[in-house]
């Protein structure tokens, strides 16, 4: 089941650009979540994807989702970040995934 958790302000390109990527990398079944994070140059994306260790077909499936997201947007563009769950050690990935930020779709 999917479920919006958290949404940032209607209007704003952020928005807009989050809500046309998750279109896309909702579509991808290793996807997990999409979080609202920062990054070292401010807001970013954060995808959260779950399949086997150093398996990198699913990354590359949302690495072509953020660049056809970027070809519509109109500056600022936001940061994409990606991080496969797998890759994380079992006893701080939870922790270090939620300190992340907000949720703004989970499977």
């Amino acid at each position: 089941m999917q479920q919006r958790v958290n949404e940032p302000h209607p209007r704003s390109q952020l928005s807009r650009t989050a809500e046309q990527y998750i279109q896309l990398v909702c579509q991808i079944p290793e996807v997990v979540e999409v979080r609202l994070g920062d990054d070292d140059d401010g807001p970013a994306l954060w995808t959260i994807i779950s399949a086997t260790p150093l398996n990198y077909a699913p990354g590359d499936r949302v690495l072509e989702a953020q660049v056809e997201v970027l070809r519509l947007m109109d500056e600022p563009q936001p940061g994409f970040r990606l991080i496969n769950a797998q890759d994380l050690d079992k006893e701080w990935r939870d922790a270090y995934i939620s300190g992340i930020g907000p949720v703004l779709w989970a499977r």
